[in-house]
């Protein structure tokens, strides 16, 4: 019986450090993140590349391992200055799930489990349908670090996102674009 006990005991506490380590990584994954997500997309037969992307991390509830995002990625050359997509995301044991409900696919539903993350910087590899692709971000707004409350509103130390990002179709020719994720090489 005391080996039972014992048992249960290691069990109950692996499990317990393990969600508070998934809790401490979503308090700094919370918030606007912006850099290089390694983002393109297909239109007709060519390929376009992002300049960079605006990627959001919405908690469900504070101190909660999973809600919800918006991941924006601009371009300078190309038919469409920005493509737009929001996802669900979790943590879980340390992997960080995305799932993405924009295109009517899941192809860029990631999960990214080779990562270091700080309060001001994350990066490491993402792994979806187009294979691994390494990115790197910077913190740009603390979902947890809200400035003044003033007339009935809180406000960000920083600039909040672009909140105007619809369209998924090109209106010139109706063709479709594809988003996916450019293949690099893995950071070490």
């Amino acid at each position: 019986m005391k080996k039972l006990f014992t048992l249960l005991t290691i069990a109950l506490s692996l499990f317990m450090v393990s969600c508070d380590e998934d809790v401490d990584r979503a308090i700094m994954l919370s918030g606007q993140w912006k850099g290089d997500l390694g983002a393109a997309y297909d239109y007709g037969t060519r390929t376009y590349y992002a300049d960079y992307s605006d990627i959001v991390f919405y908690p469900s509830s504070n101190y909660s391992t999973h809600g919800t995002g918006r991941e924006i990625d601009f371009y300078s050359v190309g038919p469409e200055p920005y493509v737009y997509s929001d996802f669900d995301w979790e943590i879980n044991n340390g992997r960080i799930y995305l799932t993405f409900y924009n295109y009517n696919h899941h192809r860029l539903d990631a999960i990214i489990d080779d990562y270091r993350m700080t309060n001001d910087y994350f990066s490491g590899v993402i792994s979806d349908y187009y294979g691994d692709t390494s990115f790197r971000l910077y913190k740009i707004v603390d979902y947890y670090d809200w400035d003044y409350y003033k007339n009935g509103y809180y406000y960000a130390k920083s600039r909040s996102v672009k909140q105007n990002a619809d369209s998924t179709v090109v209106n010139n020719d109706s063709l479709e674009i594809y988003p996916r994720r450019v293949f690099k090489n893995k950071q070490k």
